[in-house]
């Protein structure tokens, strides 16, 4: 639902009641992901992908919503004001994500890179929130929502929707039509454009914030 950069700007505006905005942000995206995974893990049994599967269904999707609270925490620091816990919460991340790696290819190999992508989270998501919930018992008690309608995430959701198109389908197109030395080179180039690319996206959002 694009809630990364809607909260971003949602929670910035200090006549709002941020606590119901934050709450409401944390509902939905919960309710999405659920509805989504379940969805998902369901398909999947028809399919027969979750017979290699090495985790419980029910873990896939308690991942994934907490992947989900992960991928919402920069955009609600953002429109909190607090800037400096974001580097500070991903370096967190990237290193007990390298640790984790290490630990679980010795250990569960079969499992070890969805494990060493969760669990780090798992460990950071709710540190993360509970810093977000203390700054919103500073929040306002009342207020109008100025921001929150279909207006505005209506439309940022369609402009997400062309930019997932144009970025996201560019690696699935290239690799359906070249082989592997042609797929590894565009990767190499692909990775270093899509750093650049996260920096200009992650400052666009505390500037629409401002």
């Amino acid at each position: 639902l694009n809630l990364y950069q809607s909260s971003g700007v949602l929670l910035a505006d200090p006549k709002t009641n941020r606590r119901v905005v934050a709450s409401r942000i944390l509902v939905v995206a919960t309710t999405a992901t659920v509805i989504v995974g379940g969805l998902s893990i369901w398909a999947g049994s028809l399919t027969g992908w979750m017979a290699d599967v090495t985790v419980p269904a029910w873990a896939v999707v308690v991942a994934a919503v907490v992947w989900t609270w992960f991928a919402l925490k920069d955009g609600i620091l953002v429109g909190l004001r607090m800037f400096s816990t974001i580097p500070i919460a991903n370096t967190v991340y990237g290193a007990l994500k390298i640790v984790a790696i290490v630990v679980f290819a010795a250990t569960l190999p079969e499992a070890s890179v969805p494990l060493a992508t969760f669990v780090p989270a798992l460990i950071v998501a709710p540190v993360v929130l509970l810093l977000a919930a203390r700054r919103l018992q500073k929040a306002p008690t009342s207020g109008t929502h100025t921001g929150l309608d279909a207006r505005f995430i209506g439309v940022d959701y369609v402009g997400f929707v062309f930019l997932q198109l144009s970025t996201t389908l560019l690696p699935f197109l290239v690799l359906l039509g070249a082989d592997a030395r042609a797929a590894g080179v565009f990767a190499a180039i692909w990775m270093m454009i899509a750093m650049l690319d996260t920096v200009a996206h992650n400052a666009g959002v505390p500037l629409a914030s401002e």
